[in-house]
């Protein structure tokens, strides 16, 4: 389970995962890190493409992206609480 926030805590995205190294970083699996050309075609991961978009656009401008995380046994339960709770501005799928 995790949350990307901007400076001022603002959630921007809420995901869950059950390998947070691997969602972020890891090229086999079409990670936020490593951008696929299957992703950027219909049907591909678009949350990959928007989540990498987002990470760009603040480390060019500057200003503070926070990873915020924690483990848990039910991770998308707890996603789809919190974004019943939360607007944010890169969850598409309940916005």
């Amino acid at each position: 389970m995790y949350l990307l926030t901007d400076g001022d805590r603002n959630i921007l995205y809420i995901g869950e995962t059950r390998n947070l190294r691997q969602r972020f970083n890891d090229f086999r699996f079409g990670s936020y890190g490593f951008i696929t050309p299957p992703a950027c075609y219909k049907g591909g991961q678009s949350t990959n493409l928007r989540i990498n978009k987002l990470v760009l656009k603040y480390f060019e401008t500057g200003k503070p992206l926070r990873l915020y995380f924690t483990e848990t046994a039910d991770h998308k339960k707890i996603e789809k609480i919190l974004l019943q709770h939360f607007i944010t501005s890169y969850n598409i799928k309940y916005n």
